[in-house]
């Protein structure tokens, strides 16, 4: 809201150097400023909090998905060296079980004693298959989160 006074005169002939040939008035005036589109200005307030929300909603999935991939790449790591261990523990044992093969067959041992070295082969070859579809969930996980997932039907 403004309020101004002003001053003018104004003349019906032009001849400036004539006395009272100059007629003079002065007025009052206000000034008020009503927000017709009001309804504007609020759409427009909340499009920006929308967007200053959207902004911050995309850096917090930004955040979010980078930690996810990190863990998952952290973790496929750590799967892939268990995975090297079995593989490596899975030979020594089939070393193992070829050993107590031989010693069956001149029956040096029970058969009692095979069937355990075999069946704990059995669980070592479990354990690894199951560390295997880890690491794939794993590996899907973090293509996910990386948003390298669709390339992989490209």
């Amino acid at each position: 809201m403004k309020g101004f006074l002003d001053a003018n005169q104004f003349s019906n002939e032009f001849n400036l150097v004539k006395s009272n040939s100059w007629v003079g008035y002065s007025f009052t005036g206000l000034n008020v400023k009503v927000p017709l589109m009001l309804a504007e200005d609020r759409k427009n307030e909340v499009q920006q909090l929308q967007s200053e929300q959207y902004s911050k909603q995309l850096d917090d999935k930004s955040t979010q998905f980078y930690q996810e991939s990190l863990t998952a790449k952290l973790e496929l790591s750590r799967l892939k060296l268990q995975l090297t261990a079995q593989e490596d523990n899975i030979a020594l044992y089939k070393e193992t079980l070829e050993i107590l093969q031989n010693r069956f067959k001149e029956q040096q041992i029970a058969s009692s004693e095979l069937n355990r070295q075999e069946n704990e082969l059995q669980k070592l070859l479990s354990d690894y298959q199951n560390t295997k579809v880890q690491a794939w969930l794993f590996g899907l996980s973090y293509l996910n989160a990386a948003g390298l997932l669709g390339k992989l039907w490209n």
